[in-house]
Formats: structure tokens, sequence, C-alpha cells
């Protein structure tokens, strides 16, 4: 390892995101000399390639949450696949629960997916005869999103059978919950262009706030969760459409 792929996993210690063209400026080397860089760095272990020439570190906090309660991930998103249909069009939002329902999903024949969330680009495979779609725009290395505009225009040219969604929180008089604020116009885009809006979440999301609000619960057709919520909780929805599964209900 040379003294400059020291010093790139050393900036990735401080960040997470780093682009070929910022690391180049970096370095006053070509992108190409800092493309090599990481291919060697990649196959070291050091770090992670990811779409749209990022490198990200080796332990990131999305690789964090990703294995965080992963079998209860993995288990709501088996849940998830009892609704989808071949050929289908599915919105998906960002989040890790949201990662394993691809992984899911991605094993049935002719579906298209839409996302926002560049991570979601490492579960597909090019082997599969599914498509997937991201919808650019102006990148937040934050998060790993597209957003703005673009990244809002693109997702209302569709029109989906499904949309996966995911939420920070859920409070007791139903409001869903996001962490940034770029997220809930992209959010709001999905549940209104897609014909059934599914919600799946953790029972850690079913309590506490957040900093912004991007729907209300009961706006949604279906939440997903591992168990069954309190009678008080439940009695907020009894007069809307949304319908409730727990996976403690199929043991």
């Amino acid at each position: 390892m040379n003294a400059r792929q020291t010093s790139i996993l050393s900036l990735l210690e401080k960040k997470n995101y780093c682009t070929y063209p910022e690391l180049a400026k970096d370095f006053d080397v070509t992108e190409m000399t800092i493309r090599r860089d990481a291919r060697a760095l990649a196959q070291a272990g050091k770090l992670q390639l990811k779409t749209g020439g990022i490198l990200v570190n080796q332990v990131s906090a999305t690789d964090i949450r990703i294995h965080k309660n992963q079998s209860i991930k993995e288990a709501l998103a088996k849940q998830v696949l009892n609704h989808i249909e071949p050929g289908s069009t599915i919105f998906l939002d960002a989040g890790s629960t949201i990662f394993y329902c691809l992984l899911e999903i991605i094993n049935v024949n002719n579906i298209t997916f839409i996302t926002y969330d560049s991570h979601l680009s490492e579960a597909f495979s090019s082997d599969s005869n599914c498509q997937f779609y991201l919808t650019g725009g102006l990148f937040c290395s934050e998060t790993g999103h597209y957003t703005g505009s673009f990244s809002e225009r693109f997702l209302d040219s569709f029109e989906c059978d499904y949309a996966l969604l995911s939420a920070n929180s859920i409070s007791e008089n139903g409001n869903l919950g996001c962490m940034h604020d770029h997220e809930i116009r992209l959010k709001q885009l999905m549940i209104q262009r897609s014909r059934k809006s599914i919600l799946i979440a953790e029972d850690s999301k079913l309590s506490g706030k957040s900093r912004f609000t991007f729907e209300q619960l009961s706006s949604l057709d279906l939440l997903i969760t591992e168990k069954r919520p309190s009678k008080s909780f439940s009695n907020n929805f009894i007069d809307s459409k949304l319908k409730w599964e727990a996976l403690e209900e199929k043991e």
C-alpha cells in the first residue's frame, strides 16, 4: 500500500464518502490513478466501491444499520414478498429493511425497481431479469440519497404498483417521521404515485418522534410489523383504510 492509498484511507476515517474527482483534486493526480488505487484497496478489503464512483469506508453507518436486527428485517422482508406479483413496478424507499426487501423480491420475475437510495444498488445483480432505476439528481454524501427537483420529477414520471416505505418513527397519533427534510417530498411522491403503499417497520419504530413528518399512517394501505400494537394505538386507525400484519400472527 503506497502513501497515497494510506492517505485515502485516513480521509475515509473522517468522512464516509469520497468521489473520484474529489480525490483526484486533493492528491493532484488523474481520476484513472485514483480508480486504480480504489480497486487495489477494495481488493485488500479496505474499502467498498459504490455506485457513481463513490468510495465508502468499509465500516460505515449504513453497514452497521443493515446488520442490526438482521433476522427481524429478513422476516419482515419475507412477509412483504407475499404481496408482490411478477411483473410489478415498485418504488423502494431508503433504509436497511428495504434493502432486505429488495434481496427477497429480486428473485421474482420481471420486476422494475425505482429508488433514490444509492445503497440499494449493492443488492442488485446484473444477472437478474429485473430492472433497477436510480433517480439521479443532487447527491447527498451524508445519506447516499439522490435528492432535489430532478429526483422528484423522475419519481413523478412513474405509476407504480407498490411503494415499499420506511419510517424513522411512528408516533401515537400516526405521524410518520424521517430524519432528513429532503426525504419528505420523495416519500410523498412514492405514496401518491403507487397503487398500494406498504410501510415496513420494526417494533422500535412504534414510538417516539422524528425531526420531520412526511405522512400520516392512516393514509397508507398496509403496515407490516413484528408484533400487533397495543389496542390504544390500533384504535386510532379503526376508521382508516389501513390494514395491519404482524409476524407474531404467523407463529
